[in-house]
């Protein structure tokens, strides 16, 4: 699973290398809500990879009121409780290797699911460069 956390939340759930399901929603409490990945058809979440965050100096005001590291340490707390390994990537690498027209070459682009979207680069990218190394 991999999440695009935010005000608008990303999502791109994976069986092995193939993605079996995306979307974007309002998600107020993220642990219930990963919580029925684990009790649906899909198989489980074995690995929780997400985009990192972080408070760039002069930016706190554009930045605002913090609701994605907030959402990201909720994400943490339910990956420690549930034994989900999780990995952290920051934005700038995955954008700029899985690029849109990637996406769409690799056949897993979708208009209009801009934050499904960057889930589905975290998640690409993870598997491509660091699956192994986890």
């Amino acid at each position: 699973m991999a999440l695009d956390p935010g005000q608008t939340t990303g999502w791109s759930y994976w069986d092995c290398q193939e993605r079996v399901g995306y979307g974007q929603e309002t998600i107020s409490n993220i642990e219930d809500w990963l919580d029925q990945y684990l009790d649906t058809g899909y198989c489980g979440i074995d690995q929780l990879v997400f985009e990192n965050y972080r408070v760039y100096p002069g930016r706190e005001k554009v930045q605002g009121n913090l609701y994605t590291p907030r959402l990201i340490g909720r994400i943490e707390s339910w990956a420690a409780r549930t034994g989900v390994p999780v990995a952290k990537q920051m934005a700038a690498p995955v954008k700029r290797f899985c690029t849109d027209q990637k996406l769409k070459d690799w056949d897993l682009w979708v208009p209009g699911q801009k934050h499904a979207m960057d889930a589905t680069r975290h998640a690409a990218y993870w598997l491509i460069f660091k699956k192994d190394s986890a």
